[in-house]
């Protein structure tokens, strides 16, 4: 999953970079990719950020070791990327409820960017350095076209 995520972050920003040069084919190619990447990010956070392969969704075995709050986080973290990804997709194509989306994915990701770096200094933990590279890049990201308004 998480190559599919690469993936599909490459051709979000390539196919954001081809709207900006009006190449025909990155307006379809923004939207296939971003609202991909969202629905990786909503349901599928929780398993994502922890580590959790698909297949084992569902196994109690899995979970051993990831505490409910992180759990919870990850769930928030799924949420918050999904919400700012869809500000950005609806941001470039001027539709409706595309600044009430964006602003909510990035004050709940300044959030979540604020707690994970707190949490890291003090753990080191590979769980909140995976958040706060996501976070970073998705919110640099929508600051830009928030900014710019392609």
């Amino acid at each position: 999953m998480k190559r599919l995520e690469k993936i599909l972050g490459l051709l979000s920003l390539l196919s954001l970079i081809a709207l900006i040069i009006e190449v025909p084919g990155g307006l379809l190619l923004s939207i296939v990719t971003m609202l991909f990447l969202s629905f990786i990010y909503y349901p599928f956070g929780f398993a994502f950020f922890n580590d959790i392969l698909l297949r084992k969704i569902f196994k109690k075995d899995a979970y051993k070791g990831v505490s409910t709050w992180k759990i919870v986080g990850s769930i928030a973290v799924g949420i918050s990327l999904s919400s700012a990804l869809m500000g950005i997709l609806f941001k470039i194509n001027h539709w409706p409820g595309a600044d009430f989306n964006l602003y909510v994915g990035l004050v709940t990701m300044l959030l979540i960017l604020i707690i994970s770096v707190y949490k890291y200094l003090n753990t080191k933990s590979a769980f909140y350095l995976r958040i706060i590279k996501r976070v970073l890049i998705v919110g640099s990201i929508g600051i830009l076209v928030w900014v710019i308004s392609i």
